[in-house]
């Protein structure tokens, strides 16, 4: 078979492949779900294909060189893994307008194929069950930048009020191969990941995780951080700009612990009043769903170049330090903190913890943290407070798809926002269906505790309900968040 008719059989078996698994959704429900012709690209990046699911990824080590006047990074991503079915063949995720320069395995370079992002990389033997192996992909090229219809995602090339370079990037759901290359699938995290980022020397880098060392050149630095936890992948991020710190204290019962808040250089007297109540979320979310999961790392809040994003030990809290009008649009009530800063660290457990393992249960992740916005107001304010701002989200609610979202196809559940809207809501209206905040509060506090540093998907949360509730709560459940309405 010459190699034309190879790639037409390839991409045939794809689309096959990714018809059966969209035909193959939940049966009971499937006249609730949303109405949308899916490609082989969305297949592709979404769907657990064989080529995925023969290996575990358990360490990413990344080295990266950002260049801001080009506007262009490069480096490579040595991706190790152990191999759960004998494979010759793997697929690895990188943005097409990204260019792979070679594919290192054994000191040797590999032969791949490109269909849409997804890289097939073939090896010259069988990769034996269970062993452990390594990939460096080594590769180029100008990140996609946000859209000026869509601001959600993208690599930020941006300037600071002084003119100065302030870069960073966001990409939950667009998917962390838009920027380097990876397994892009939420149902794989890597046990651990080394991040190196070289740029010029006059900025300073915030990552995740810890920072290890930082190597100083003339013009140019390197710095060398580690994220001893397992991390999905569009959490993986850096900040760069020219960064001043605020550190607070924070006790809890285990111990002295610090909250460092990053913010740009000329912020400091609005930062002392934006980040004053850091320490109470931290403490209500402790105390609510337990400890903070990454204090092995660290909590670092920063100023970022666009809007809020849950990155895990770094979250982002866009460009303002200031409570500005907008970042409390959603609030009935006057609430003296802007409502980003609870709702990224609410994130640290859900979403960051407890990860969802496909978009199509992003409700985890959005819906619980809205949801633990709402909770922080009636601590605040008491309970009539809570049911007033529960009815403002209402208001919010669109009803234009169900909250789950079609899996195997990295579904933009994001779209029209009812996962955090009608997610909060949901979990809303299953505490009064409980009739026991008691109970309701443990079943949250058993979820986090027995899923922390997994990846989840909705039945295990309904398993979770039905659990410690020993009551059945599934039709319940899945009415609200499988139909419109």
């Amino acid at each position: 078979m010459n190699s034309l008719s190879k790639t037409f059989s390839l991409v045939f078996l794809l689309f096959f492949t990714s018809f059966v698994l969209i035909a193959q959704e939940n049966s009971e429900y499937k006249t609730y779900k949303r109405k949308r012709k899916y490609t082989l690209a969305d297949s592709l990046r979404g769907a657990l294909r064989p080529e995925r699911t023969c290996y575990d990824v358990h360490y990413y080590n990344l080295a990266i060189s950002i260049n801001p006047k080009k506007k262009i990074i490069g480096g490579s991503n040595e991706i190790h893994f152990k191999v759960m079915q004998p494979t010759a063949k793997i697929q690895v995720d990188l943005f097409g307008n990204m260019e792979v320069e070679k594919i290192v395995f054994s000191d040797k370079e590999l032969t791949f194929s490109r269909i849409h992002h997804a890289i097939f990389i073939s090896f010259p033997d069988t990769l034996p069950l269970h062993s452990l192996q390594k990939v460096q992909v080594f590769y180029q090229g100008s990140p996609k930048v946000p859209a000026q219809t869509d601001q959600r995602h993208g690599f930020y090339w941006d300037k600071d009020e002084k003119g100065r370079d302030w870069i960073g990037l966001c990409c939950e759901h667009l998917g962390a191969s838009f920027w380097f290359p990876n397994k892009d699938h939420l149902s794989d995290e890597p046990d651990s990941m080394r991040m190196h980022y070289t740029f010029p020397a006059d900025l300073t880098c915030i990552s995740n995780g810890v920072l290890e060392k930082i190597d100083t050149l003339s013009q140019q630095k390197t710095y060398h951080w580690f994220s001893k936890n397992p991390i999905n992948n569009y959490n993986v991020t850096f900040y760069l700009g020219h960064y001043a710190a605020l550190t607070l204290p924070y006790t809890n019962g285990n111990g002295e612990h610090e909250i460092t808040h990053y913010f740009l250089d000329y912020e400091r007297d609005a930062a002392n009043t934006y980040f004053q109540h850091t320490p109470t979320f931290v403490k209500f979310f402790e105390d609510l769903y337990g400890e903070y999961p990454f204090w092995n790392e660290k909590l670092a809040i920063v100023q970022s170049p666009y809007l809020g994003m849950e990155h895990q030990t770094c979250v982002a809290i866009g460009r303002a330090v200031t409570i500005e009008e907008y970042e409390n649009w959603a609030y009935v009530h006057q609430i003296p903190w802007a409502s980003v800063v609870p709702h990224e660290i609410a994130h640290e457990w859900w979403g960051n913890a407890v990860s969802a393992n496909d978009m199509a249960d992003v409700w985890l992740h959005e819906g619980f943290a809205t949801y633990s916005e709402l909770l922080l107001i009636e601590s605040a304010l008491g309970r009539e407070a809570y049911l007033k701002e529960v009815e403002k989200r209402r208001t919010f609610i669109q009803y234009f798809y169900p909250v789950i979202g079609n899996r195997e196809v990295n579904e933009d559940t994001f779209s029209k926002g009812d996962v955090y809207y009608k997610g909060a809501l949901i979990l809303h209206e299953l505490r009064e269906e409980i009739g026991d905040s008691r109970v309701f509060f443990a079943v949250l506090k058993r979820f986090f505790m027995q899923y922390k540093y997994k990846t989840v998907n909705t039945e295990d949360f309904i398993n979770t309900v039905n659990d410690v509730t020993k009551k059945g709560y599934t039709k319940f459940l899945k009415d609200k968040l499988y139909k419109i309405r």
